[in-house]
Order: C-alpha cells, then sequence, then structure tokens
C-alpha cells in the first residue's frame, strides 16, 4: 500500500512540475529560454536520469547477489 502511494505523490509531483514549467515559460527572461540553455537543461536531465539508472540497477544486483549468497549458504550447511 505505501508504494502505491508513494508512485502517486511521485506522479502528482510531476504533474504539478510539468504544469509549472507550461504556463511559467511565458514569463521567464530571454536568456533563460535560450536554445543553449535548453541544450544544457537536457544535458543535466539526461546525466542525472542515468544516475538514478545506475543506482537502482547496483540495488538491484545487490538484492540479487545477496539473495544467490544466501541459497548457497543454505545449500552448503548440513542438513539433519
Amino acid at each position: 500500500m505505501q508504494e502505491i502511494f508513494s508512485a502517486l505523490v511521485v506522479f502528482i509531483l510531476l504533474i504539478a512540475g510539468t504544469g509549472v514549467g507550461f504556463f511559467g515559460k511565458p514569463y521567464l527572461p530571454e536568456e533563460h529560454r535560450k536554445h543553449e540553455t535548453m541544450q544544457l537543461i537536457q544535458l543535466v536531465m539526461t546525466m542525472l536520469v542515468t544516475f538514478a539508472a545506475l543506482v537502482l540497477g547496483c540495488s538491484r544486483h545487490r538484492r540479487k547477489a545477496a539473495s544467490i549468497r544466501s541459497a548457497i549458504t543454505s545449500a552448503r550447511s548440513p542438513r539433519s
């Protein structure tokens, strides 16, 4: 249940951020709307997404390695 709540909160925050960006863009100064600035923002967002994917992949790999390690340990333990 907590996962659904967390996903809903993230979804609402993403929608709110999109709305602020959509309706706030006309009020930004011209230097913030230049093509170079947009490219920089895209680069930073790409880096953040890549780092997040690496962190999530590493945590997933750790959990898988831990479960394999526990399976090997239980297989090696003497059975009575």
